[in-house]
């Protein structure tokens, strides 16, 4: 489809491309539509339009549950604390399918049988390119513990333990990215400093 737009808008015409060939429209109320499902998707496809201070839910609190039509999250900015992400509870409920469905199928693919951990291994570094800095061994753990930490968070409905477990294994990998860091981790301490003595109570 192809919107050809310019200063007068009565002039404007929208072309379909069907099997049979072009078709032009530019009667008003067929302009109007297009514009209406092109203007969505323009909201849609802007970064920050999902993106709102807490007040304004306060103060404008219908026009900005609206937004939630376009929009499947709002993100919340807040001065005095950590930024909120609002959503529908049918939306929330679908997030949740859908993450628990890519977690059946990825423990579906690393069950212990022969060639099906092979195959986990061969389409990780599609998923998480910096794998590769893991040395092999380290690549075997990660994919399963990402597949039993993943199962164990769908069994109780909480994500957190898969970010902390990806993200540690993404620092590992970092390190092992950087051969200098990765001799100043791996060293052994030249000598025993001794107990930590008690830190003082602070009032």
């Amino acid at each position: 489809m192809l919107y050809a737009h310019g200063p007068v808008p009565q002039l404007d015409t929208v072309q379909l491309d069907p099997s049979h060939g072009p078709t032009l429209l530019d009667t008003e109320a067929q302009l109007a539509k297009y514009r209406t499902v092109l203007g969505r998707f323009e909201v849609m496809s802007t970064d920050d339009a999902a993106a709102v201070n807490f007040s304004e839910l306060v103060n404008k609190n219908k026009q900005t549950l609206d937004r939630l039509r376009d929009f499947p999250h709002l993100l919340l900015h807040r001065r005095d604390g950590e930024d909120l992400v609002l959503t529908t509870a049918a939306r929330a409920e679908q997030d949740r399918t859908v993450v628990s469905a890519a977690t059946r199928m990825l423990a579906a693919i690393a069950q212990r049988e022969p060639g099906r951990m092979e195959l986990l291994l061969d389409i990780l570094p599609d998923a998480f390119p910096w794998v590769r800095f893991l040395p092999d061994p380290d690549v075997h753990a990660f994919a399963v513990e990402l597949v039993d930490t993943m199962r164990a968070a769908d069994s109780v409905g909480n994500t957190a333990s898969v970010a902390q477990a990806l993200s540690a294994w993404q620092h590992t990998a970092e390190a092992h990215s950087d051969p200098h860091l990765l001799a100043v981790l791996s060293r052994n301490p030249e000598a025993d400093y001794g107990a930590v003595p008690v830190p003082e109570h602070v009032t």
